[in-house]
């Protein structure tokens, strides 16, 4: 593999200023058998985004984030899909209940009830208690706030409801 860059500098001249302006190009050559690892790690991660995808989001009721992405921009949504779920999601360094709770906790705190709806729905899936969802949102309310804590409560028994877990015991 080897890397080119080559530089190209245009000057503009706007109302007597002189602008520089710096545009660096790279250009990547990959040789065959590097060509054939970068295809292969893109099929690795396009099965690890829909295993993970299956995993988390099956059953989820309401619009996926991908959807809402591929009705405005189908490379982009693959691409973030990829990232996100296939990448991020799928990293083996905690368990999938851990980074589950990590990310109910994490929009639970910064008030954003449809990722938390989305959420709530992947841990469960993954096999988080809804005990344990709602002790993550009780612990939220010393960093996010009570009307943080409540929304996230509100949202966790609507998701619970609609799959026919609630009242908890």
């Amino acid at each position: 593999m080897f890397l080119e860059i080559s530089k190209n500098i245009a000057t503009k001249t706007q109302r007597h200023k002189k602008i520089n302006y710096t545009l660096t190009f790279v250009t990547l050559c990959l040789s065959d058998d590097e060509f054939r690892k970068e295809i292969i790690l893109d099929k690795e991660i396009i099965a690890k985004t829909r295993k993970t995808a299956d995993l988390y989001f099956n059953d989820v009721k309401g619009e996926r984030p991908f959807d809402l992405w591929r009705s405005f921009d189908k490379d982009l949504a693959k691409d973030l899909s990829l990232f996100i779920t296939g990448q991020m999601y799928a990293r083996e360094k905690i368990p999938h209940k851990t980074r589950q709770l990590v990310t109910v906790a994490a929009v639970t705190v910064l008030s954003r009830p449809d990722e938390l709806r989305l959420h709530v729905q992947a841990a469960l899936n993954v096999g988080c208690q809804p005990e344990e969802i709602a002790e993550v949102i009780f612990q939220t309310a010393v960093y996010g706030g009570v009307p943080a804590t409540n929304s996230a409560l509100k949202t966790l028994k609507s998701v619970l409801e609609e799959k026919g877990l609630w009242p908890l015991d």
